[in-house]
């Protein structure tokens, strides 16, 4: 594979954190924590700036990642 996540180490990385980023994100929905944003759309739309970053740094990548339109 050419795409950047399996060749660079460096976007590798950010890509990562970004990726820790969402699922922290989530998965702090609802505990009442500094970390719970409090709803799903503000959750959502900061996952779409984090992804944006993913789809600057590895447009390939991005591809898999994204959320599926049903």
């Amino acid at each position: 594979m050419n795409s950047p996540y399996y060749t660079d180490p460096v976007v590798r990385e950010r890509i990562d954190i970004i990726l820790q980023k969402c699922t922290t994100l989530f998965s702090n929905l609802g505990t009442s924590t500094n970390f719970d944003v409090q709803n799903t759309i503000t959750a959502k739309q900061t996952e779409q700036q984090w992804l944006k970053e993913i789809q600057q740094l590895d447009p390939e990548f991005y591809q898999k990642v994204r959320p599926q339109e049903n």
